[in-house]
C-alpha cells in the first residue's frame, strides 16, 4: 500500500516541476494550487475514515479491497474534468456579454480547481494501481481490476503487509522534495 505522504508528495512534486519548467503554467497556477493538487492526491482515501466510522456503528468491512471500490474509480475525476470544462467554456457564455469579464475570471478559477482535483485524483489511482494494489477503475459498470503491483508490500510468507518499502518510499520522496525546494526555492530563507 502506498502511504499518505506518497499520495500527497507525488502530485505536488509533479505539479511543482511543471510550474518550474514552464512559465505559462507558473502564470496560470499559484503556489496555492500546489497545495490543492496535493490534497486531491489524498482524497480517494477518504473512505478509510468512513469505513472506520461504519465499523464503529456495526457495519463490518467485507474485505480489504472494500477500501478501493467506491472512490477508486475514474468516474469521479471524469466528473471533475466535466465541471472544469463547464466552468471554462460553457458558464462564461451563459452569463452574457456585460458580466463576461468578471464572471469569466471566477469561472476560470473554478475550472482550475476542478482540473487540479481531477489530476490529483488520477495520480492517486495510478499510484495505487501501478505500485501496490488493486483498483477497479470502472466500478460499478465493471469488476475489471488493474493490478501491476510493481512494489509488492504484502509478505509472501506471512500475508501481512510489509510497510518497509512504503515507509522508505515516503522518506525518499520527502527528502527529494525538501532537496528540490531548498535548491530551487531557497526554503532556508523562511527560517
Amino acid at each position: 500500500m502506498v502511504l499518505a505522504v506518497t499520495h500527497i508528495l507525488v502530485p505536488i512534486i509533479l505539479f511543482e516541476s511543471l510550474r518550474d519548467r514552464f512559465k505559462r503554467v507558473a502564470r496560470l497556477f499559484s503556489p496555492k494550487h500546489t497545495f490543492l493538487v496535493g490534497v486531491a492526491g489524498l482524497m480517494p482515501d477518504m473512505d478509510v475514515p468512513l469505513f472506520s466510522a461504519l465499523n464503529a456503528i456495526g457495519r463490518t468491512v467485507q474485505s480489504p479491497i472494500d477500501h478501493r471500490i467506491f472512490f477508486h474509480n475514474i468516474w469521479i475525476p471524469l466528473g471533475f474534468l466535466a465541471f472544469a470544462a463547464f466552468f471554462a467554456y460553457v458558464w462564461p457564455s451563459l452569463r452574457g456579454r456585460k458580466s463576461r469579464k468578471y464572471k469569466q475570471g471566477k469561472s476560470l478559477a473554478f475550472a482550475k480547481v476542478f482540473l487540479l482535483l481531477a489530476v490529483g485524483w488520477m495520480l492517486h489511482l495510478t499510484l495505487d494501481a501501478v505500485l501496490t494494489g488493486e483498483v477497479m477503475p470502472f466500478y460499478p459498470l465493471s469488476d475489471y481490476m488493474v493490478n501491476w503491483n510493481l512494489v509488492g508490500t504484502v509478505s509472501a510468507v506471512t500475508k501481512i503487509p510489509d510497510l518497509t518499502i512504503a515507509v522508505s518510499m515516503d522518506a525518499l520522496l520527502l527528502l527529494f522534495w525538501l532537496w528540490h525546494e531548498e535548491f530551487t526555492h531557497r526554503i532556508r530563507d523562511y527560517f
